[in-house]
């Protein structure tokens, strides 16, 4: 039976005995040689190289991991994408203990599906709600993943008059707010209304 070959490589071909081979140059730097007269037909994927500020997967991309961050491969870009604009709200759950909140990279998921699950009327329940380009797996993004992207804010084109919410709680009437540019992060009551931006990750 021939095969049918779906691959992600650079190939070139070569004669030897008599028959044409294609070598197949893999990314993870294997090569392999097949003879072409097993083979039906060739199918061709691409996967584009990440940068800050491409637009992809509904969004902007606006990190990408690095070593040491939490789900770092390096033979995989991954990251994290915005939305192209922002929304408005308070945290939510004023006087409720949310628990279990994180702020490091990887855990503004987590974050925002415990707070939602405390509080229905919330910047996280937003951000869970919102789908965009048949993406609808956007949260709240913790406190370490919103600073990693304001690293970036001119790029992704955060508003840097307001404050925006993370999803890492602090006590029972106070969540980690960015502040806006030049100031500090602040602990803030979660009552109080500002700027959400909803975050993905790939």
């Amino acid at each position: 039976m021939k095969k049918i070959i779906i691959l992600l490589a650079v190939f070139l071909s070569f004669k030897a005995n008599g028959q044409t081979y294609m070598n197949i140059f893999k990314s993870d730097g294997n090569v392999l040689s097949i003879p072409l007269s097993t083979i039906d037909s060739i199918t061709y994927t691409t996967t584009p190289i990440l940068y800050v500020g491409y637009n992809y997967q509904g969004g902007i991309v606006a990190y990408l991991l690095k070593p040491g961050d939490p789900g770092y491969d390096p033979n995989i870009q991954h990251g994290l994408i915005t939305a192209p604009t922002d929304t408005f709200g308070a945290w939510g759950c004023y006087g409720t203990l949310i628990g279990g909140t994180d702020t490091i990279i990887g855990s503004g998921l987590n974050n925002s599906n415990l707070i939602a699950a405390k509080c229905t009327n919330s910047a996280a329940k937003l951000c869970l709600d919102f789908v965009r380009n048949g993406f609808g797996d956007w949260y709240l993004p913790s406190k370490k993943e919103f600073e990693k992207i304001y690293e970036n804010k001119v790029i992704v084109g955060l508003d840097l008059n307001y404050a925006y919410w993370t999803s890492s709680e602090v006590t029972l009437h106070t969540a980690w707010m960015k502040a806006n540019v030049g100031t500090p992060w602040l602990d803030r009551i979660k009552n109080y209304s500002t700027k959400i931006r909803p975050i993905r990750k790939f």
